[in-house]
């Protein structure tokens, strides 16, 4: 009788715990993934890298965050997200770029971190 109780309880708590992290899509406009794009904007290497394919004269669409990782505990929640902005031109022979940015919020503070992430192209197969 005593372990139905304990596991009941460890159900319980597993769909507790898991029902109070962010859900995975950050587009719903959330004062989480404002703040999110908040520092995405403002980080001086993603204006640079903003700016240089604008000059190439590529058009930037709207940044959109998605939730990578994280945990919550007792101080609060510390995610990490992915900021993706693609960039294309409208020319007869289009091209695509895009920046992508790591943004880590700490639980304590909601301080933000970004860090540009550069993907490795592979030449052959």
């Amino acid at each position: 009788m005593n372990l139905r109780r304990i596991g009941a309880a460890l159900i319980i708590a597993g769909v507790v715990a898991t029902s109070s992290m962010p859900t995975l899509a950050a587009d719903d406009g959330d004062e989480m993934s404002d703040a999110v794009l908040k520092a995405y904007k403002e980080c001086r290497a993603v204006a640079a890298k903003a700016d240089s394919l604008e000059r190439q004269g590529l058009h930037g669409e709207e940044a959109r965050p998605i939730l990578i990782g994280g945990s919550c505990g007792v101080a609060g929640c510390g995610l990490e997200y992915l900021v993706v902005q693609l960039f294309s031109s409208a020319n007869v022979n289009p091209q695509t770029r895009s920046i992508l940015a790591r943004v880590n919020v700490s639980p304590i503070g909601k301080k933000t971190s970004v860090e540009l992430v550069e993907l490795k192209r592979s030449h052959g197969v």
